[in-house]
């Protein structure tokens, strides 16, 4: 703790002890230091600490190192535990309710592999870009007729995740480079195909594509669809979503926006609206930089909102929509002064004093600055209760740091000679002199701010009556405009109403013709009948005369058949006799081949009969010797 205008006099404090806030904070970078996600993903995808707890990482052969959650219930996908809100400057925003959801859904792309989801990263090295949502969305007549069977529903908004390779298209306005780097950083994409993209689509429009093939349309379970009027409400999905066939949602046409205006709700995110307003609190504010405008309220965005549904307005119309909001508290700006110390602090801070101390010297310096500086005193306490003038306050500064130098001069004056000191005189009544005549000015040039002031002042409240006026008048366009557009979905349901009426009478006439048809095709079935037997019968008889020939036929055969079997088997005879001879020739030089063998091995056991004879008689001749020697 720094004491004194130059903070040469200070006292050692120790730090305060870590608090739960503390330690909840080191965790948090301890676990993200060991996190093992952080291996994987770019450091710039928020939330990616929270999938080492919820899921594990594992390597494909098609898509390198992939996440796959661990804590999902059979039959899960993407983008289905969650909501839709809206959220400026993106538009429809998906909010999942999963603790580890955050990361996934705005980064990288999902993939099916072997009927289960992984969610793969974009490359580690990219500088990650958010999205609102990595989705395609799918419509068209043909979902909303297979999405609940037997009932009638206004409108299906349906979804789907995208895979990776897949160019994402945002449903707000972006430049060249932001379109590159939103999708390169979130999956490995050709630049090829984001080129084509980018230069066959309009960014913001609701085009649909028909030329691509999108991977997760096909699997099963991967389109999600909800009524539109839940979309818009921000209504749980897995509780809204309705069940949309295969051969629907794979045939669905794709576009880049949900065409559905968002509601007051939407922004809200389904939370219900508060009861009352909290009151108004109202207090001076003193600030270096005067706080940016309000944003643009969502009710005076409606309206151009429901021109383009599903798309946001642009930077530009945002900046033409006034802002609704309550008149702020005055701002005063004031130049807060830059007050640095002349000198380090000592290596060791003084010991013995007390605050009080310190306090009590402080009063004495302050005693010995004189006039000038108690004169300081009373201005700087009458510019406090008016924070607005700046620059009465900087002459004040200045005027009290002449007051300093003219003391400091008179001080160093006492020693001098009586001619110095009449120079110094002079020169002090020229300052003070030249310091009334500041006074003066100042005075003069803080009258004329205050009456500028109150000009300013006054315009400043005709030009917020007249933004009050202009905003009442915009309000009452909104109302009448969401009148027509009430009448306008009154309308449109009667409209649906007449069709789906039309629909069931010409299904009906379909009914009927197709009992006629069916009726007149039986007729024609049982005549073709009635000929296919006359034709039946011919074909027996033909039949039987084709069978009679057919006998006689394969009794010659049979008899030709009968002929070459004897000649066969008295061939057959002649080569088993001459194989028995040649087999009789071959046993008889295996008998000799036998007996040259025997006599071989008779020969071998004699002759090693012998050796074994002669090796004994050479052993008792040895014996007889060794006898003998002994008994020499």
């Amino acid at each position: 703790r720094f004491y004194g205008a130059s903070l040469s006099d200070y006292d050692r404090l120790p730090p305060p002890r870590d608090d739960e806030m503390d330690r909840w904070a080191r965790e948090r970078d301890r676990v993200a230091d060991i996190s093992r996600s952080a291996r994987f993903v770019s450091p710039d995808v928020v939330g990616y600490e929270d999938l080492d707890a919820y899921g594990t990482w594992r390597s494909d052969s098609e898509y390198g190192n992939v996440w796959a959650p661990s804590r999902v219930a059979a039959g899960w996908t993407p983008y289905r535990d969650g909501h839709w809100a809206w959220v400026d400057p993106w538009g429809w925003t998906w909010v999942d309710d999963a603790p580890w959801g955050y990361a996934v859904s705005h980064y990288g792309r999902w993939a099916n592999v072997r009927g289960a989801w992984v969610w793969v990263p974009g490359p580690v090295r990219e500088r990650a870009v958010y999205a609102p949502a990595q989705v395609a969305f799918v419509g068209g007549r043909d979902l909303q007729a297979a999405a609940v069977a037997g009932a009638v529903v206004a409108a299906i908004v349906g979804w789907f995740p995208l895979a990776p390779r897949e160019v994402y298209r945002p449903s707000y306005q972006v430049s060249r480079g932001y379109f590159d780097r939103i999708n390169r950083s979130n999956s490995v994409v050709a630049p090829a195909a984001v080129t084509n993209v980018y230069n066959t689509t309009t960014v913001i429009n609701t085009t649909n594509i028909t030329n691509v093939t999108y991977a997760n349309q096909r699997v099963p379970g991967a389109v999600v669809a909800v009524p539109a009027q839940a979309f818009q409400q921000s209504q749980p999905v897995a509780k809204a979503a309705v069940p949309v066939s295969e051969k629907a949602a794979a045939s669905a046409p794709v576009a880049p926006v949900a065409a559905v205006a968002p509601a007051q709700q939407s922004v809200q995110g389904g939370a219900p609206a508060a009861a009352a307003a909290p009151a108004p609190r109202e207090r001076a504010v003193v600030a270096r930089t005067a706080p940016p405008a309000p944003p643009a309220a969502f009710a005076a965005q409606q309206a151009q909102l429901a021109a383009k549904p599903g798309a946001p307005i642009d930077d530009a119309q945002r900046k033409q929509v006034a802002p609704v909001a309550a008149p702020a508290a005055p701002v005063a700006l004031v130049a807060a002064p830059q007050v640095a110390p002349t000198a380090p602090p000592p290596a060791a801070p003084p010991a013995g004093r007390s605050r009080e101390e310190r306090r009590a010297d402080a009063a004495k310096g302050d005693s010995g600055r004189g006039e000038g500086r108690r004169g300081e005193a009373s201005r700087a306490d009458a510019a406090k209760p008016d924070a607005a003038k700046p620059d009465a306050a900087k002459m004040d500064a200045a005027k009290a740091d002449a007051a300093k130098a003219d003391a400091a001069k008179a001080e160093a004056a006492k020693g001098e000679a009586m001619k110095a000191d009449a120079a110094r005189a002079a020169a002090a009544k020229g300052d003070a002199v030249k310091a009334e005549a500041a006074r003066t000015e100042a005075t003069k040039a803080e009258a004329m701010k205050a009456d500028a002031a109150k000009a300013a002042a006054s315009k400043a409240d005709a030009s917020r009556a007249e933004a009050a006026r202009a905003e009442a008048a915009r309000a009452e366009a909104a109302k009448a405009e969401a009148l027509k557009q009430d009448a306008a979905k009154a309308a449109a349901a009667k409209a649906e109403a007449s069709r789906a009426e039309a629909a069931k009478a010409e299904a009906a006439r379909v009914e009927a013709a197709r009992a006629a048809a069916a009726k007149a095709e039986a007729a024609r079935a049982d005549a073709a009948k009635a000929e296919a037997a006359k034709a039946d019968a011919a074909k027996v008889e033909a039949a039987k005369a084709a069978a009679a020939k057919a006998d006689a036929a394969k009794a010659g055969a049979a008899r030709v058949e009968a002929a070459k079997a004897e000649a066969a088997k008295a061939e057959a005879a002649k080569a088993a006799a001459v194989k028995a001879e040649a087999a009789k020739a071959e046993a008889v030089k295996a008998e000799a081949a036998k007996a040259e063998i025997a006599k071989a091995e008779a020969a071998k056991g004699e002759g090693r009969r012998r050796e074994d004879r002669r090796t004994d008689a050479q052993k008792d001749e040895d014996r007889k010797k060794g006898d003998e020697e002994v008994k020499r």
